[in-house]
């Protein structure tokens, strides 16, 4: 009978017994621990490096300064205007801003951007991805073996690796009584596209708190993560803003026409009585006198028409610029100086605890082993 057999066997055991099967399984713990300290130095030597560049804006609102200047403005008219609320329904929350940035329409508008690379070669996102192998050699392998199942599966099943052909896609979803939908709103994306998206997904980050907006990019390459954190910030303002302006804009557009046809109705009909008094002047007669009247109220309701649009006028465009928000930056993004992966100590923790409790289920199990030898 073995040792461990000899010493489970008992029904009770006391501490020094214990001891001595720890002591009696250490080499296991001790070379469980050296092989993943090994893998952790493996891992963070073989990993490539990555940069992470971060900058920071403030967002701040100009709509109450909008505000008091439309009321002055509607005083200078004779015109009392309440207290306007600065809150619209149908804009961007601010809450919504990461998922703005997480979306894959906006992450591919990143993608399609040229960068400029240190070996001075200008590439898009969706082409340097496709180049590009992130990670260490064990992460490359282990995507490779994730891959291995569903390669089986479309041998198995003689799919083709092509992309799927967008038109057939959109035959197969017509059904009856569906003529009328609109399937170019149906986003396709090639695998190269998807592929960019997905990296930027894990590479990008849009954090907002306290009124700061924090944007993070990560990159293989410390100029290029100064690149792309820049187009995102510029993209990203471009888009909040298209979208809080653009029905004010559109609103603004037609007032823009409306002011200029009821000032040429206006300075038409000024003329016109001007003309109609200097014809008619010391003339003293009851039917000329009743187009003069006439033409003073074509005046003046087309100057009380005119001056009212004029308002409106005014009124939207000090409302667009309101719907603009505002950033203001007080941390530009910079490239980095140094990288912020791999962790070489991260790694060595995480590696050395992993030692541990891999090298206790050995214990355990071959303890377990020899006692039912």
């Amino acid at each position: 009978m073995n040792e461990v057999k000899k010493i489970l066997s008992k029904e009770n055991l006391d501490l020094k017994e214990i001891k001595y099967l720890i002591k009696l399984k250490s080499s296991l713990f001790k070379w469980s621990v050296i092989l993943f300290v090994l893998l952790a130095i493996i891992i963070t030597f073989t990993t490539k490096n990555e940069y992470t560049a971060t900058s920071k804006f403030l967002l701040e609102s100009s709509a109450e300064g909008g505000n008091n200047q439309l009321r002055g403005l509607a005083g200078l008219a004779g015109v009392n205007l309440p207290q306007l609320g600065s809150q619209d329904v149908n804009i961007i929350t601010p809450d919504l801003y990461p998922l703005i940035a997480a979306s894959d329409y906006f992450l591919l508008r990143i993608s399609n951007f040229e960068y400029v690379l240190e070996s001075g070669e200008k590439i898009t996102l969706t082409s340097f991805f496709s180049e590009f192998k992130s990670g260490s050699i064990f992460k490359r392998m282990k995507k490779s073996i994730a891959r291995i199942p569903g390669l089986i599966s479309n041998f198995l099943s003689n799919k083709s690796d092509k992309p799927t052909n967008p038109d057939s896609i959109k035959n197969s979803l017509i059904l009856e009584g569906s003529e009328d939908l609109d399937f170019n709103q149906i986003a396709f994306y090639s695998p190269l596209e998807k592929n960019s998206i997905n990296e930027l997904k894990s590479r990008v980050l849009i954090q907002f708190e306290n009124k700061v907006l924090t944007v993070e990019t990560k990159m293989p390459e410390p100029g290029l993560s100064a690149q792309v954190n820049k187009v995102i910030i510029d993209q990203f303002v471009k888009y909040v803003t298209d979208y809080h302006t653009k029905k004010k804009a559109k609103n603004l557009q037609f007032l823009e026409s409306r002011v200029k046809e009821t000032e040429n109705n206006f300075i038409n009909a000024q003329l016109q009585l001007a003309n109609f008094r200097d014809r008619n002047f010391g003339i003293v007669s009851a039917s000329e006198k009743t187009k003069e009247e006439k033409l003073v109220a074509e005046f003046n309701l087309s100057f009380n028409l005119y001056n009212s649009i004029a308002l409106e006028y005014e009124k939207a465009k000090i409302q667009l610029q309101n719907e603009i928000p505002v950033f203001t930056i007080f941390e530009p993004v910079t490239p980095p100086n140094k990288p912020s992966e791999p962790i070489f100590l991260k790694n060595l923790l995480i590696f050395t605890l992993g030692g541990f409790v891999f090298g206790g289920f050995l214990a355990i199990g071959s303890i377990f082993y020899d006692y039912l030898k």
